[in-house]
């Protein structure tokens, strides 16, 4: 194949056909097309390659039929669409149905439109015209429909649900005009298929339904039953409990002999009878004529090779089969799963592992681009092996594991150096190995409780940790500090381990521990890092944070501050790479453990990590976040004696800024003289970057038509890519054919990617205002007036909306703020000269007018007036009672608004009452009785509770509280919480639900001074204030918590934004040790040049 057309060609591993739908497939000359949800996916008919995919509606499509290049597609929304195969491109949008349509025809004549739906109405329309008629023949659901042409006419046959089969032709008002009507005795019709006619025959009409086990063929010229045809017996080891009976119709060409009907019967069993007149023969196969194991739903007749068709089937066991004659010639693997992780192992470079949604692993076996290469391979002397070669080759073929798995295989990696053991992880936390040479599952002991919209990613270890693992517990006295901890962060050990000897230092003869071997690291959720053995999979895991905490002491004292989680993982062998929620980054040596590298140069959470080899022992590790950015680090993983702990870089490598959602992978290639990386995105785009010598995009893969949700470089052919997604395509395509040249195109593409998504989405919410979307289900009674007055409120409402305002974009003065910290630290570190340790630092850089300027600072006790309501929180708390009054009266402004919500009107009053509970203003609480009747059992028990004793009362209070906790009605379970002096039940209330401002005004209101529970929520606002960039809050809060290592926390915040006042006062803030404040001050110099 021509190099310039390999880079432009795109091969595909297929999501599955539409089930319990016989016109889910249609073709051309040109294309073999089918339904999967709302995608159509287009092949080619000759090759079946793979062309594209096309978003053709917004619910599951019914229907589709094909001519010419034109596709009209129906199903669950209230538009036909006509998309042209050609570019994917939506032509036309056909409205009349309002209801799910069953059945459509496009008739090659005037290009019209027949279609069908669930409440028996019949739309005729023109593609491209005005022309329409609709009407309602039966009222009864359709479900099959069938043309022919017959002496210039097109003769139509529709199938219903009470057995009715209707036969007419169209007049020129488009009305239909019936010839004849027959019904299917006590069943619904199932499929119905006119058999091809020669010039002196007339049209015969096949009919199955869905409960006899039989097929009546009709003939129009006696208006009668010509035949019946008999399901053959399933064989006695079938188990056709299984599932339902199925009957599909095709016509092929006719024989010598009659006419063949091919019929799909019990349990995938796909059979055909020669029909002569009245007589019936079964034509018996030479081979397994159960090549399907589930039913068959429809059957598509794409040529006639050698007086045999050739047609498709494709069947509820997820399997598209080609057939010839009655003989299956090659078999596609498909299915339904979201494509979640993609895995290559080196050991096996022309097969992928892929991670499905479905609850398996698919092994793709055929990753060549060149598909022409491969049959030219299958070449050989033998001209009849060499025809049934080409005829058998499948570049689709793959196998599925599935034996053991439970959920969505979130996450793969390959075991380095073994080619059948596969690592996976699930969407429930689950952790284990596919033994593929044995086809069987071995589950590790304790999971991972997952968050929401996370998963546990994974990372083999190098042999050198065996020997560190090993010194370590032969240090350690207690063996169950080894048990993992309830929280991820883990807190520091009071053992010191830091005189533990490097790696190539450990005596290996200490002792016999179970941790040598293979070890598997896998990271996410509360649990964080577990550390695993492979020959002792049933064996309590090491908590991998503890250990790293001990090994690390130092480190962990310092960023004890700081209420993070590790996120992911990624290992090269030499180094471990830990990402955490709050952005941060840090690496450790895996000879020892030791930290050599730490970064908090990105805000929101890692999504993603991968490692690279560089140049002179150093490392090029890829990390994306939820922001949709991506750093690239440079570590050097070298040891060096006396060695200081690594300052946390601000400024990484390079950074790359393309995607505009969460980066949800990163892998670099296989090349050695290039450093090129690929990230996917939940903008649904796989990029390539070009690092070296300067950051640059090269390629955009916009094919995805949902969220892309992984990547992978090809072993073998370095410029060849693998990517997966939620449109359950696995595409393997060349970068070189895909390449942009600035981000203008990239943008360009976006726009161009989502210009017919959005315009089904602006066609449905015109269908909504217009027609209600009914759906499948019948329509229900519409409630009366006093119904409505009775309802109440849903269950769940919406996200609970804060107390206090929303920070809002940085307005306050950014160098006054940095002083308000500085002081800060100063009041309690018991600081009081302040002017004369500024003029000592301002002896170190160049003295200037800017400088000055921002160096002057107010006396200690000199209040700072910054207009933010933030700092009111900080405060004490008469400074918090200002805050709630301002929030009062925005509250009581609110409610004099006329256009409100309803459920927006109660949470607003929630709120109210929530703010007037905190503050203990009991006098107006009668004032919030309300008539919403949300339950109105519950209030009524309450109230009446005092009459039963005190402690009854508050036993349902606080029952009371939890209900409403579990429905997110939070200030509500704060209401209640309080008012039963649970005030640290309360609190986690808002912690909980993430409103830490509210907790902490709760906390300083209602409770003595708790400094721990202060510090502690104080630290988990400043996460939450960083990743919004508000780092001088962030800042503030680290040096009012007073956590170990807040002086190192505080003034790398400060100098994240990279100005030269932020340097100055993180080299304040630093005050020790010494070498911090002189790289504070050497960014501080630098600056100053530039």
């Amino acid at each position: 194949m021509d190099t310039n057309v390999l880079a432009h060609t795109v091969r595909a591993l297929l999501p599955s056909p539409n089930w319990y739908t016989a016109y889910n497939t249609a073709c051309n000359d040109q294309y073999f097309v089918y339904a999967t949800q709302h995608l159509l996916v287009v092949l080619e008919r000759s090759s079946f390659d793979f062309v594209r995919t096309i978003e053709a509606a917004q619910n599951k499509i019914e229907a589709i039929s094909v001519v010419d290049r034109y596709c009209v597609v129906g199903g669950q929304d209230p538009f036909l669409r006509v998309i042209n195969l050609l570019d994917g491109s939506l032509l036309n949008s056909l409205p009349g149905h309002k209801v799910c349509v069953k059945a459509v025809k496009l008739l090659a004549k005037e290009m019209m439109v027949v279609s069908g739906d669930k409440a028996g109405l019949i739309v005729v329309q023109q593609a491209f015209g005005k022309k329409r008629a609709e009407q309602t023949l039966i009222k009864s659901e359709v479900m099959a429909m069938d043309v022919i042409e017959y002496q210039g006419l097109d003769y139509i046959a529709i199938g219903y649900q009470n057995g009715i089969i209707l036969v007419g032709t169209l007049d020129s008002n488009l009305r239909f005009t019936e010839l004849g009507q027959f019904s299917q005795p006590n069943d619904s019709v199932n499929d119905i298929a006119w058999k091809p006619i020669g010039p002196d025959e007339k049209p015969m009409l096949a009919v199955s339904g869905k409960r006899n086990k039989s097929v009546l063929v009709w003939s129009m010229a006696t208006q009668d039953v010509a035949t019946t045809i008999r399901l053959p017996n399933p064989p006695a080891h079938v188990d056709t409990s299984k599932s339902k009976l199925w009957v599909a119709l095709l016509w092929t060409k006719s024989t010598k002999n009659g006419d063949i009907l091919v019929i799909s019967s019990h349990m995938g069993h796909v059979c055909s009878f020669i029909v002569a007149n009245d007589r019936v023969r079964e034509i018996k196969s030479k081979t397994n004529i159960y090549a399907h194991s589930r039913p068959v739903f429809s059957f598509c007749k794409l040529d006639r090779v050698d007086d045999q068709d050739i047609f498709v089937t494709t069947s509820l066991d997820k399997q598209m089969i080609l057939w010839k004659g009655s003989e299956p010639i090659m078999a596609i693997k498909t299915h339904n799963g979201y494509i979640h992780s993609i895995a290559i192992s080196p050991l096996h470079p022309l097969e992928a592992a892929i991670g499905l949604g479905e609850g398996n692993i698919k092994i793709w076996k055929q990753l060549h681009l060149d598909t022409d290469r491969l049959r030219q391979k299958l070449n050989t002397k033998n001209k009849r092996k060499a025809k049934k070669n080409a005829q058998t080759f499948n570049p689709y073929a793959s196998i599925v594991l599935w034996r053991g798995l439970q959920g969505q295989i979130c996450k793969l990696a390959w075991h380095p150096t073994s080619e059948e053991q596969l690592a996976f992880s699930t969407e429930y936390g689950h952790v284990g190995i596919y033994d593929i040479n044995n086809n069987k599952t071995v589950l590790f002991q304790m999971h991972h409780s997952l968050y929401p919209d996370t998963s546990a990613s994974l990372a083999w270890l190098g042999p050198s940790l065996s020997a560190t693992l090993e010194k370590w517990q032969a240090l350690e006295q207690h063996a169950d500090d080894l048990a993992p901890t309830s929280s991820g962060n883990g807190s520091p050990a009071a053992t010191d381990m830091t005189t533990m000897p490097h790696g190539d230092q450990l005596d290996n003869s200490t002792l016999q521990h179970p941790w040598s071997g293979d070890l598997l690291a896998s990271c996410g959720g509360r649990q964080g890092i577990l550390i695993r053995s492979l020959a002792r999979p049933r064996q309590t895991p090491i908590d991998g944070i503890q250990l790293l905490n001990k090994i690390n002491s130092e480190w962990a004292r310092q960023r004890a501050s700081k209420t993070t989680e590790p996120t992911c993982i990624a290992s090269n062998g030499h180094c471990l790479a830990l990402g955490y929620s709050d952005g941060s980054v840090e690496a450790y040596r895996l000879t020892d453990l030791t930290i050599c590298y730490a970064s908090i140069c990105q805000r929101k959470p890692i999504t993603c990590m991968d490692w690279k080899d560089f140049e002179n022992g150093t490392y090029l590790l890829a990390t994306g976040s939820k922001d949709g950015s991506i750093a690239i680090h440079q570590v050097t993983a070298s040891q060096q004696k006396d060695q200081d702990l690594p300052a946390e870089t601000t400024t990484p490598f390079c950074s790359l800024l393309g995607h505009n959602n969460k980066v949800s992978d990163v892998k670099w290639s296989y090349h050695k003289d290039k450093w090129l990386v690929a990230s996917s995105g939940l903008d649904g785009l796989v990029l390539v970057w070009d690092v070296t010598p300067e950051p640059q995009l090269l390629a955009c893969f916009p094919k995805h038509r949902f969220h892309a949700l992984c990547v992978h470089w090809h072993c073998l052919e370095h410029d060849v890519l693998l990517s997966g997604g939620e449109d359950k395509c696995v595409y393997l395509w060349h970068w070189q054919g895909h390449t942009v040249d600035s981000m203008a195109d990239l943008e360009f593409i976006r726009n161009t990617n989502n210009q017919e998504r959005h315009r089904l989405k602006r066609q449905k919410k015109q269908s909504s205002q217009q027609h209600g979307m009914q759906n499948d289900q019948e329509d229900l009674p519409r409630p009366t007036k006093k119904q409505k007055k009775e309802a109440s409120l849903p269950a769940v409402l919406p996200t609970t909306r804060s107390l206090v305002r929303k920070l809002s974009p940085i307005s306050y003065d950014i160098p006054t703020l940095q002083q308000l910290c500085y002081l800060t630290a100063c009041r309690l570190t018991g600081e009081q000269d302040t002017t004369a340790s500024i003029d000592q630092l301002l002896q170190a850089v160049e003295v200037d007018d800017p400088i000055l300027e921002y160096s002057r600072l107010p006396a200690l006790d000199a209040p700072l007036a910054i207009p933010d309501h933030a700092l009111l929180i900080m405060g004490d708390k008469s400074d918090v009672r200002q805050l709630l009054g301002l929030e009062v009266e925005q509250l009581q402004s609110m409610e004099k608004q006329e256009n409100s919500h309803r459920w927006q009107h109660h949470a607003n009053e929630d709120r109210k009452l929530a703010l007037e509970m905190i503050q203990s203003h009991f006098q107006d609480l009668g004032s919030h009785a309300s008539e919403n009747g949300m339950a109105l059992l519950d209030w009524v028990a309450l109230a009446l509770s005092p009459s039963a004793g005190k402690q009854v009362w508050l036993a349902m209070m606080e029952e009371q509280a939890i209900k409403l906790k579990a429905n997110n009605q939070h200030h509500l379970a704060v209401s209640c919480f309080l008012a039963c002096s649970k005030v640290y039940e309360a609190i986690k209330v808002y912690q909980e639900a993430g409103l830490i401002m509210e907790a902490i005004i709760v906390a300083k209101l209602r409770l003595a001074n708790d400094v721990q529970l202060f510090s502690q929520l104080l630290s988990e606002w400043a996460t939450s204030l960083q990743g919004q960039g508000h780092e001088e809050l962030a800042s503030l809060c680290y040096i009012q918590a007073q956590l170990p290592g807040w002086q190192k926390q505080a003034a790398n915040l400060m100098g994240r934004r990279h100005t030269e006042s932020g340097y100055f006062w993180a080299a304040c803030v630093a005050d020790e040790p010494e070498t911090w404040r002189q790289d504070w001050l050497a960014s501080v110099a630098q600056r100053q040049k530039e």
